[in-house]
């Protein structure tokens, strides 16, 4: 059925038929929409999500355990929200944080931030051979000289890049983790640690690749040791380039004093434009073109005006022609333009309730549905970091142009948040960090 009326109530027409549908107008609104739908499908391929994995800490150990919860998010299916599986794990302690599929959907990897302080693996991966109800793998070799898991990349030939914050002990040096197809542990990097002198406080978090070019930049967000009580709280400041081919790091950037702030956060490949963003815990976008080689020189290219932003996690989509920010001590999801990388412009905000938070944001396979964790982190009794947000997945609608948040009326019966706080009543509540859709 077409539209009659715009959204602000003005009739569809031209001075020709006032007050009704226009043919012409009509015809042009169905070619947007058939123009919009095809755009989307060529994008993602014609796929779309079925599954939904969230990935969270039991608040009580006494009553449940870290587990991963599987969610039905097939379109237009009345089981949408629908819990279908939680697999408990044999832990507590982990702090649940990051997670990711393989690009095959073979395989999850888990990211577990505060296991390394209790003895605990600091990554899990689960088979996916039934996507409805993962299977928690026990066989997989853990990096050995490093710990504190934070995000992965899927690499295109099944595996994974993975951030590892800190050393064994949770103070730097950190590495970066490469998995095959198979989750053999190839590598940790950098092997010379030579090439991290001239900025020492190597702990990456945030991760992008661009498998076309064989380049991938990797931010410094926080030494993790430092976060326990009776320690100096330790942000970084840096973003290093590196050379994907033999996992070497080519250039390293240090923010100017006059921008550091708490610790650079996150990084994304913008498509396969060659370019970068990293958001720098200080309320900036940078910009990185990595073609330009040693001319290459980060640049802010977006601001939202204030250097207590808590929290900032990117997520591209259509192609790196748009951009996801979800800021947490904002309680808001930014949607930005960046079809010009140097030049992104908001095209919407979603705010949440305050104090919601907002954190890990993902965009499902056919790019028509966003999650958003709100929970961040809460060391408890043992750290200093303490951001708890409201513990929900909270689901929101694109347009089919990506270029607004649809609002209004949600289509189906199970409603848009998952409040993991009373989910499974009588186990305590869970806060859920990482979430993913396949």
């Amino acid at each position: 059925m077409l539209p009659t009326k715009l959204r602000s109530g003005t009739p569809v027409g031209c001075s020709r038929c006032p007050g009704f549908v226009c043919p012409f107008v009509a015809l042009a609104l169905l070619a947007l929409a058939i123009s919009s739908a095809r755009l989307t499908a060529a994008a993602t391929g014609g796929k779309v999500s079925k599954y939904l994995y969230a990935w969270a800490g039991a608040a009580d150990p006494s009553l449940a355990r870290d587990s991963l919860f599987v969610f039905s998010v097939r379109p237009n299916d009345e089981d949408f929200g629908k819990l279908l599986h939680v697999i408990e794990t044999p832990y507590n302690g982990l702090e649940p944080h990051h997670c990711r599929p393989s690009v095959d959907g073979r395989w999850l990897a888990c990211s577990c931030m505060l296991a390394v302080f209790s003895g605990l693996p600091s990554i899990l991966f689960f088979s996916l051979a039934n996507p409805a109800k993962p299977v928690l793998l026990n066989n997989v070799s853990l990096p050995v000289h490093s710990a504190v898991a934070d995000e992965f990349v899927a690499t295109p030939d099944g595996g994974f890049l993975v951030t590892m914050m800190g050393n064994t002990s949770g103070w730097a040096p950190g590495r970066v983790a490469r998995y095959d197809s198979d989750l053999n542990l190839l590598g940790e990097y950098p092997r010379d640690l030579r090439v991290l002198e001239s900025a020492p406080g190597f702990n990456p978090h945030g991760i992008g690749a661009d498998f076309k070019r064989e380049t991938m930049l990797t931010v410094d967000y926080l030494e993790p040791a430092s976060s326990l009580v009776g320690n100096t709280l330790t942000f970084r400041n840096t973003a290093r380039l590196w050379n994907l081919t033999d996992m070497s790091i080519t250039r390293t950037y240090v923010l100017p004093k006059t921008q550091h702030s708490k610790g650079a956060m996150d990084a994304v490949a913008i498509g396969d434009t060659g370019g970068y963003y990293f958001t720098g815990g200080n309320g900036y976008l940078y910009y990185l073109n990595a073609t330009r080689g040693k001319k290459a020189t980060p640049k802010i290219v977006f601001d939202v005006k204030t250097r207590q932003t808590v929290s900032c996690i990117l997520q591209p989509f259509r192609g790196g022609t748009r951009l996801l920010m979800a800021i947490f001590s904002l309680d808001r999801v930014f949607l930005l333009d960046t079809t010009m990388p140097r030049k992104p412009k908001v095209l919407d905000v979603y705010k949440f309730p305050k104090g919601a938070g907002g954190h890990v944001v993902r965009v499902s396979k056919d790019e028509s549905l966003v999650a958003v964790g709100t929970y961040f982190v809460d060391e408890g009794a043992i750290g200093q970091i303490r951001y708890p947000g409201d513990c929900t997945v909270r689901f929101l609608r694109l347009d089919p142009l990506g270029s607004r948040f649809l609002r209004g009326r949600w289509p189906y019966s199970r409603g848009p948040v998952i409040n993991f706080t009373e989910l499974l009543p009588g186990k305590g509540g869970f806060r859920t960090h990482g979430v993913a859709f396949l």
